[in-house]
This record gives C-alpha cells, sequence and structure tokens, in this order.
C-alpha cells in the first residue's frame, strides 16, 4: 500500500547545497520504495538499508567504525557550540541570545561570539544574511500550507 501523498512520476533532486554525489531520483525513488514497503521511513531504516552493498546510499555512509566515530563527535561538538546560550542577568525575563554563530573570514568557515560578529559590519552582514536564507528555506519548506499565509508575506516584507 502506498502513501498518497508520493506521486508517481516524481522527479527527485537536491536541495540547493546539500553536496551530496549520489543520484537523487534514484534515491527518491528507493526512499519512496522503502516508505511504501514500512508504511513510514526513518532514518534507522534508512541506514539499515544502506548497510547492504546493493542499496543506492551505501557508499554515502561512512563504513570504517573510526573514522565514523570521529565524525559522530565532530558533529555532537557542533550541537554543543550551536546550543550554547547567554541570558541578560539584569533581565532574566529576555529572550537567551545564541552565543555563537557561524561565520566566514578568508574562506573558511568558524564560529564567532554572536556580540563579535553584530560588532563588525561584514560579519553582521553574514549572519543576516544567514537568517534570511533560513527564512527563505523555512518558506519553501512549508510553502504548501495555507495556515502559514500571514508568515510567509512577513517574510516578504523584510529589506534584503
Amino acid at each position: 500500500m502506498g502513501q498518497p501523498w508520493i506521486m508517481e512520476a516524481t522527479q527527485y533532486k537536491w536541495k540547493d547545497r546539500s553536496m551530496i554525489s549520489l543520484n537523487p531520483q534514484v534515491v527518491g525513488e528507493h526512499f519512496a520504495l522503502l516508505s511504501s514497503h514500512h508504511n513510514a521511513i526513518t532514518p534507522q531504516l534508512i541506514l539499515d538499508d544502506g548497510r547492504s552493498k546493493d542499496s543506492p546510499t551505501h557508499t554515502y555512509f561512512v563504513w570504517n567504525d573510526t573514522v565514523a566515530a570521529e565524525k559522530y563527535r565532530l558533529s555532537q561538538a557542533a550541537k554543543l557550540l550551536r546550543s550554547v546560550v547567554y541570558v541578560n542577568v539584569e533581565e532574566p525575563e529576555a529572550e537567551p541570545i545564541r552565543a555563537f554563530v557561524r561565520v566566514e573570514e578568508d574562506d573558511e568557515s568558524h564560529f564567532v561570539t554572536t556580540a563579535y560578529a553584530m560588532s563588525h559590519t561584514n560579519l553582521r552582514a553574514q549572519v543576516l544574511h544567514n537568517a534570511m536564507n533560513e527564512l527563505k528555506a523555512f518558506r519553501s519548506k512549508y510553502a504548501t500550507l495555507k495556515e502559514l499565509a500571514k508568515v510567509f508575506k512577513a517574510i516578504d516584507t523584510i529589506p534584503v
């Protein structure tokens, strides 16, 4: 039994900047098939399926456990970095502010304190540009939800 929202004759592609070398059509069709067979799809199902050398996603995964473990720890470190916020002790009811933001300097991506980024014109512009890109991605992801039309309209009014 297939899922009604998976259309026949669908063309799949990767989101912008995904940097995935697998064929998106093959992967999309494979995921649709997995989803149809299991009535849902999860990262665990994708990983389990990917263990098979016959799977179209097999080469995407790092199968060397030492390398994979290090990549996972780097992912954990990045999550920690993105999760740190600070609160103004003089205004404890104020919304917490992300302590570090990602910027590009000298063709290298790294994190700096939000205060530092916002006090430097070029870095501030990057942070705002990144925020707008995230808003656009949100809009693109949920464009079909009419309930969010007012949110999308507000996004459109932000000067770029």
